[in-house]
């Protein structure tokens, strides 16, 4: 089974089309599609049998609160992928939401709730998915994100602090933990308690490929 992930879009769909890998089984999006964005036609990637995705700051939350778009896997959920059971929990915060409008172009529902952490918390101690997929990272993993253009923000963590608690309740190791946001490449293997995970974070439009047959 091959799975490919791709990083942040942004309603970049003729980039993404050039980076999609025609062999593999699944395609998972990190987050910031860009859905629901106007001018931003990625419906035609979201409604790809294959691909799946995430949401991220950037994301259309009033249209994913009331519908489930095909593809869409919301937060706090495990899904199997061939043999692969695989973890989800999508959210983030914007940095320049005093930019943006708050119902067109920004969402306060971007950010993770307590009880999505909980929720994923439970989940994830009970199905034990071998990746987690999220469009954030842990805390923990922040503070390690040289060249970032958000690892050193203050006031904008709330996200990060939920996945940090959810790293810290983790009765397990994932093999991998993938992440975006960011919009830098980062890959490290870090001992989390009970073995090692390798943490994943991906730049807009980077592609990283997991062959699970190998």
């Amino acid at each position: 089974m091959k799975f490919q992930f791709i990083g942040d879009v942004h309603g970049k769909t003729s980039k993404l089309k050039e980076i999609i890998d025609p062999t593999a089984d699944f395609i998972f999006q990190v987050g910031d599609m860009g859905f629901g964005f106007s001018g931003h036609p990625v419906e035609e990637f979201i409604f790809q049998d294959n691909f799946a995705w995430i949401d991220g700051n950037h994301d259309n939350h009033e249209v994913l609160s009331v519908e489930l778009p095909k593809g869409y896997i919301a937060r706090s959920t495990c899904r199997i992928f061939g043999d692969t059971m695989i973890g989800f929990l999508g959210g983030g915060e914007s940095i320049d939401k005093a930019y943006r409008i708050q119902g067109v172009s920004w969402w306060p529902r971007e950010s993770i709730s307590f009880k999505e952490t909980e929720e994923a918390i439970i989940k994830f101690n009970q199905l034990k998915p071998s990746i987690i997929v999220t469009h954030e990272c842990p805390i923990q993993i922040r503070k390690l994100l040289y060249g970032s253009n958000k690892s050193s923000i203050k006031g904008f963590d709330g996200s990060a602090k939920a996945l940090g608690l959810l790293l810290d309740q983790l009765s397990f190791s994932p093999k991998f933990w993938i992440f975006g946001h960011h919009h830098c490449s980062f890959s490290k293997s870090i001992f989390t308690r009970l073995g090692y995970t390798q943490f994943i974070g991906l730049a807009e439009l980077e592609s990283f490929i997991i062959d699970t047959d190998l």
